[in-house]
């Protein structure tokens, strides 16, 4: 269960093949967007990030959801031989932020996807509904990620700066980490129509 959600954050997954972005040409004048169209950051074009930043947002929101991350920290101290937070907070890492791609446009998804993580980590780590062992095993997981994005710099290093930044913002005063970012919403589904 934990490889299909896993797969919902890997870029190679996730990412809207180059050949069908083609097929979103920008807004003609005069059609502006509705309650069906994704939110953009991109003006008038398709934002493929966007989408993919809202993608990611929903399986994260479930993933690291503060009741869901304490039953890990519960179920592994009855039982060592299930997954806990830490377990379930490492093979996010390795599957995410530490994942490199060649292809720059599966690179760039896989940076929006990261971002998103960072912030869900931090949220987790300073949440209001996170016991004490959630938040201690979130908060050790973000200065293991700190050391390895400061060794691992040369591989990606604006983006893994830009990360180090938001810790080290977090780092300094975690009182005033706001929620979460608001990601793009769904577009509403069905009965599809008039305004």
């Amino acid at each position: 269960a934990l490889r299909s959600v896993m797969l919902t954050l890997h870029a190679e997954e996730l990412a809207i093949p180059k050949d069908k972005l083609k097929l979103f040409p920008p807004r003609a004048f005069g059609f502006s967007r509705s309650r069906e169209s994704f939110k953009s950051s991109t003006g008038v074009a398709f934002d493929a990030f966007g989408a993919l930043a809202t993608a990611s947002d929903m399986s994260l929101s479930l993933l690291l959801h503060p009741q869901r991350a304490a039953r890990l920290v519960q179920q592994e101290a009855i039982d060592n031989d299930l997954p806990g937070l830490s377990e379930v907070l490492d093979r996010l890492l390795s599957e995410t932020v530490k994942l490199q791609f060649k292809d720059t446009y599966l690179q760039e998804v896989q940076n929006t996807i990261n971002y998103n993580v960072l912030q869900h980590l931090m949220n987790l780590a300073v949440h209001k509904d996170a016991t004490s062992g959630v938040k201690a095993v979130a908060n050790h997981k973000l200065t293991e990620l700190q050391n390895w994005l400061q060794s691992n710099r040369k591989s990606n290093a604006a983006i893994h700066d830009q990360y180090l930044r938001e810790i080290e913002q977090f780092r300094k005063n975690p009182a005033e980490f706001k929620a979460l970012p608001v990601a793009p919403q769904i577009p509403d589904g069905a009965p599809i129509g008039n305004e």
